[in-house]
C-alpha cells in the first residue's frame, strides 16, 4: 500500500513538473500569443465595411493586394514573410480593418523580432487611430531600444506625445530626439534632421540658449550652412 502512495506521488510530481515546462516554455514562446494568421481567406471588398465607400475602386486595388500577399504566403514565394505580413498590416489599416492590422503586425514581430518596424506601425495606430497614448508610448519605448540607425521620423513620433497639453514637456521630447541623434552619428544628413528640428522647435519656444546649442551642431556638420536660406 506504501508503495501504491509512493508511486502516485512520484506520478503527481511529473505531472507538475511537466506542466510547468509547458507553461514556461509557452510563456518565453512569442507564437502561443501570436499564432499565425488566417492565409487561405480570399477576400471581397464586402469584408471592409467601414472603408470608404467613395474609394470603391481604390479600396478594390487594396483588396487585389492583399490577396495577392496571401497568395504569395499560401504559395511560399514570399521573399521575406515579414515584410509580408507588415504590408498586409498597411492595406488591413487603409481599408480601416484595424483589428486584422493590429493582428498582421502583431505576428510580424514574432517572425522578426529585432526589426522596429512592425513595433512602430503598432505604437502609429495606438497614437494616431486608437489614440491610446499609454499603448502608443509603451510600442515606441520598443521601437527605440530595437533601432540602431536613428530613424529619424520614429523618434519624431515618439517626441510627439510630449509636443502639446496637457502632457507637454518639451525637455522630454528634446531627449528623444537627441537620443535617435546618437544613433544616427556618423551619418551627418541624418543627424543633421534632429538639430534642425530642434532649432526650429526652441525658435518657437524663444528659448534662445538652445537656439544657439542647436545652430552650433548643424554647424559642426554643415560649417555653410544658411540659416536664412535652408538647403537641407
Amino acid at each position: 500500500m506504501k508503495n501504491v502512495q509512493k508511486n502516485i506521488l512520484i506520478i503527481i510530481i511529473l505531472v507538475i513538473i511537466v506542466g510547468l515546462g509547458v507553461y514556461f516554455i509557452n510563456k518565453n514562446n512569442p507564437v502561443a500569443d501570436n499564432p499565425i494568421p488566417d492565409i487561405e481567406y480570399v477576400y471581397a471588398l464586402s469584408d471592409f465595411p467601414d472603408s470608404s465607400q467613395d474609394d470603391a475602386e481604390y479600396n478594390q486595388t487594396l483588396v487585389d493586394r492583399l490577396n495577392k500577399n496571401y497568395d504569395l504566403l499560401k504559395n511560399n514565394e514570399a521573399l521575406s514573410e515579414y515584410d509580408v505580413w507588415i504590408e498586409i498590416g498597411n492595406i488591413k489599416q487603409g481599408l480601416i480593418d484595424f483589428e486584422g492590422a493590429l493582428e498582421a503586425w502583431h505576428y510580424a514581430t514574432v517572425l522578426n523580432d529585432i526589426s522596429p518596424l512592425a513595433y512602430a506601425n503598432i505604437a502609429n495606430y495606438y497614437k494616431l487611430f486608437a489614440q491610446d497614448r499609454e499603448q502608443a508610448e509603451e510600442y515606441y519605448k520598443i521601437v527605440v531600444t530595437k533601432d540602431n540607425i536613428g530613424y529619424f521620423f520614429d523618434y519624431l513620433s515618439y517626441a510627439e506625445l510630449y509636443f502639446f497639453e496637457p502632457h507637454k514637456d518639451l525637455y522630454k521630447a528634446e531627449l528623444i530626439l537627441l537620443t535617435g541623434a546618437d544613433k544616427a552619428q556618423g551619418v551627418s544628413d541624418r543627424q543633421v534632421r534632429y538639430y534642425l528640428y530642434l532649432y526650429d522647435m526652441w525658435i518657437d519656444e524663444n528659448d534662445q540658449n538652445k537656439i544657439d546649442v542647436y545652430k552650433a551642431k548643424i554647424l559642426e556638420l554643415y560649417p555653410n550652412y544658411n540659416f536664412e536660406n535652408p538647403n537641407l
